[in-house]
């Protein structure tokens, strides 16, 4: 039977509303983030072809696709919409008819569902309905839709409807499996920690190198840089000297953490930088923005010594480096040539000795009031303590 399939990505909102762009993060989809090394979008496809789904096409809007780079577009045979996300759609249902099609899967790529397609198109074929559409536990769709090819004003008032209404009545599938809506960046971040709980199928793109601990292809990692499992490193992603990474945090493809900085569940987006110093938590940083997930806010820092976007190319970044490096030398041999030493002469020993400590000549606390509750409390930021484990 010929099985094909439309994943449809980006603002799938509709055009008249003015209602706030959701299921994103830093302007794109969070389908197109990578989880433990791999995109929502890319896994999704991945399970279509495991289960002989293997001609698809995926429609996306234009800032979406100008996100994606000529290798993926052709790898998932993106097409751009012109006229419209859903009328796109529309026209990618009718070449699919023309060209043979017996049966046509609809995916919304919003929520991630491990979904098995090969139950699912048979539950439709033995129901002879029209659409079959996947829903939770609860009776909620999941933006999945399967459409007989011979329905084509029903797939027409579908994709005019924004896949939210049905012509006639539709046949229910109810889905027991493992599901994220990744309505939020909250649930971007809850699907990797699933991940590396192994509550979902989502494997790592690496391999194991400690218990709980995974690194991708050529991820360069500082010796004295810190790792508490569960942890992710991703493909060619650096972490720098005294760098501490712990629980649930990971670390995507060509991401660089600099010296210092601790990183605890967070996500750290492909080709991101984080500078050096900084202690962030329970976040999505990537495109020069954070998520709070704690506070439910997103937050733009300009400032490229705390947080930049690297270049994609890989002499480009290589060129930066050189000239970086370049910059940096000549400034450090002026100095070293140049520039008085601040360094000062130790004192005679015994006039050290003999001379009265400088504690002593500050003036002594006093308690007027004589009362124990008058003494000035003890500031509880002066020290602060953070358990990372004992690895």
């Amino acid at each position: 039977m010929d099985v094909r399939a439309i994943l449809v990505v980006g603002n799938t909102a509709p055009a008249n509303t003015k209602a706030p762009r959701t299921e994103s993060f830093a302007g794109l989809p969070l389908a197109l983030y990578d989880v433990l090394g791999k995109s929502v979008l890319a896994r999704t496809v991945q399970r279509l072809q495991h289960f002989g789904i293997t001609q698809f096409t995926t429609v996306c809007d234009e800032k979406t696709g100008g996100a994606l780079d000529a290798r993926v577009k052709q790898e998932w045979n993106v097409v751009v919409e012109d006229h419209g996300l859903w009328r796109s759609a529309e026209s990618v249902f009718n070449d699919f008819v023309q060209q043979g099609a017996e049966l046509v899967l609809v995916l919304r790529i919003g929520a991630y569902a491990e979904l098995d397609y090969e139950e699912f198109v048979q539950f439709h074929l033995e129901q002879h309905g029209r659409a079959t559409v996947a829903v939770d536990a609860r009776g909620y769709r999941i933006g999945i839709v399967a459409l007989s090819a011979s329905r084509r004003n029903d797939a027409a008032y579908l994709f005019r409807h924004n896949m939210e209404e049905f012509r006639v009545p539709c046949v229910q599938y109810q889905f027991r499996g493992y599901l994220n809506r990744l309505i939020t960046p909250a649930d971007l971040r809850q699907l990797s920690v699933d991940a590396l709980l192994q509550n979902n199928h989502i494997q790592p793109i690496g391999r194991e190198i400690r218990p709980g601990v995974w690194a991708g292809p050529r991820a360069r990692i500082h010796p004295r840089a810190r790792i508490v499992a569960p942890a992710y490193i991703g493909e060619r992603a650096k972490l720098r000297a005294s760098a501490v990474i712990t629980r649930f945090t990971c670390i995507e493809h060509h991401a660089v953490v600099d010296c210092g900085t601790v990183l605890e569940n967070t996500s750290i987006a492909p080709y991101t930088y984080v500078g050096a110093g900084l202690d962030i938590n329970y976040a999505i940083v990537g495109r020069n923005r954070i998520a709070s997930l704690r506070r439910n806010v997103e937050v733009e820092i300009k400032d490229p010594r705390l947080l930049s976007t690297l270049a994609t190319s890989a002499p480009v970044r290589a060129l930066r480096e050189m000239g970086a490096l370049a910059a940096y030398l000549p400034q450090q041999l002026f100095r070293g040539m140049f520039s008085r030493s601040q360094r000062t002469m130790p004192t005679d020993i015994p006039a050290a000795v003999n001379t009265p400590s400088a504690a002593l000549k500050e003036p002594a606390l006093t308690n007027p009031g004589g009362s124990i509750n008058s003494t000035p409390e003890f500031p509880s930021e002066l020290v602060v303590v953070r358990r990372y484990g004992n690895e």
